[in-house]
């Protein structure tokens, strides 16, 4: 390892700890507003964090990096006009841990792709609890090649962490020592009264520096060990992975085509008895009984519904299906029928919700239910087009939800700033 990666790797030591503190301080233990401004200055943080380590192991992170890493900022910039914090804080943690595994070269394809679930589960527990002590095996590798700076640096980062675990030892034996003796108690009573303390704040303060040592642990274990994980050894368990999902497929074409073809003749005949009342009103011919609000909530969740199942009927079938014989091309062209009405459902759906849009304006939840039934209806299209091509497509439609996610935030900020929306 030369010189400057050794430089790298001190400097990712070091910024561990104030990397998790930060981390508390900006998404855990925070005031409500400005989360644009805390969750971006996170994300920075963490992608030169990031970039730190990943270079001092000697790699180079794929151009997809860059990609998700404007995922991870731009998510943040938007949180404070997204659906919520929470789904901001969501989508904060999961472009963080999955930029990690990008950066490093080590997704189970080699490309975003079907086996994104995985590569998730991969980062958020195998990659991190169990490798939470490399922090210390990192440091025992530097003191062993005689780096002094290292040494120093460390040396008094981890007398300050020593000192900030014994700080609730030492308060907890003045207040035993004070049961035992009144006469002290009173004593540290009014010492304590004679300096002017937040005692909200100083607890606030101290259970930050404590939880930041397990989350520096965690985050730089995830970080730390992907990087120093072998590309090519994670791109040889991939035959190992599709043989396994080869092995679940023992089920019969045949039972699964009964299956795919017994839904989509339902969706056949229930479009010929009720196509008019499905598409009369979206061209101003309502149905008895029905104006233009009562149309458009009508039915919406359900056909949301009905698109939820139809995947899970999909998944169901690329899962457990044997992929052989007439009875799986069969399948295929039933599942392809099945995704195309999954997208006459979509536009419908996102029709109804715009006709509600239109006449009574704009709210978070109506653009989020929006862009769910556009996510919806492009994960149908991808499907169809990787039965046709018979290559996965799963990557282009994962990218196309990270950023039509934020293209909507982006949206809906902008709606909040036009009046009489």
């Amino acid at each position: 390892m030369n010189n400057n990666n050794n430089n790298l790797l001190r400097a990712g030591l070091v910024l561990a700890y104030p990397l998790a503190y930060l981390y508390l301080r900006l998404i855990w233990f925070f005031q409500e507003g400005s989360e644009y401004i805390r969750f971006t200055i996170f994300a920075v943080a963490f992608i030169l964090f990031d970039l730190i380590i990943v270079k001092g192991r000697g790699k180079n992170p794929p151009k997809e990096t860059f990609f998700w890493s404007g995922v991870l900022i731009l998510t943040a910039l938007t949180s404070s006009v997204a659906p919520s914090p929470f789904v901001s804080a969501l989508g904060l943690h999961l472009s963080a841990v999955y930029l990690v595994l990008v950066s490093c070269d080590i997704l189970t394809e080699g490309r975003t792709g079907s086996f994104i679930l995985t590569d998730l589960a991969d980062g958020f527990f195998v990659r991190s609890f169990p490798n939470m002590g490399m922090l210390y095996e990192d440091t025992k590798d530097m003191i062993k090649n005689k780096d002094k700076k290292s040494i120093g640096w460390i040396s008094v980062l981890y007398g300050l962490l020593i000192i900030l675990l014994m700080l609730p030892l030492f308060i907890l034996a003045v207040s035993l020592l004070g049961d035992i003796n009144s006469n002290f108690a009173v004593a540290v009573n009014d010492l304590t009264n004679m300096i002017t303390i937040d005692y909200e704040t100083v607890t606030e303060i101290l259970l930050r520096l404590i939880f930041s040592v397990p989350v520096c642990l965690y985050l730089y274990g995830l970080i730390s060990s992907s990087a120093k994980e072998d590309s090519e050894k994670i791109r040889q368990r991939l035959g190992i992975k599709r043989e396994r999902r080869e092995k679940r497929r023992r089920i019969p074409s045949v039972f699964l085509t009964v299956v795919t073809g017994g839904f989509a003749i339902l969706y056949l005949i229930f479009f010929f008895f009720e196509g008019e009342y499905l598409t009369g009103g979206l061209f101003g011919k309502m149905p008895d009984g029905f104006n233009v609000v009562s149309y458009a909530r009508q039915g919406f969740f359900e056909l949301v519904g009905i698109m939820f199942i139809n995947m899970l009927v999909y998944l169901a079938v690329t899962a457990f299906a044997r992929r052989e014989g007439i009875f799986w091309k069969i399948s295929k062209m039933s599942i392809i029928v099945l995704m195309s009405e999954s997208i006459v459902f979509s536009l419908l759906s996102f029709l109804k919700l715009f006709m509600y849009f239109y006449e009574y304006g704009y709210t978070v939840k109506r653009m989020l239910a929006m862009w769910g039934s556009l996510v919806l209806l492009a994960a149908a299209l991808m499907v169809i087009i990787s039965l046709i091509k018979n290559k996965d497509r799963s990557g282009l439609w994962i990218r196309f939800a990270a950023v039509s996610y934020i293209a909507m935030c982006m949206l809906t900020g902008l709606l909040t700033l036009l009046p009489g929306i």
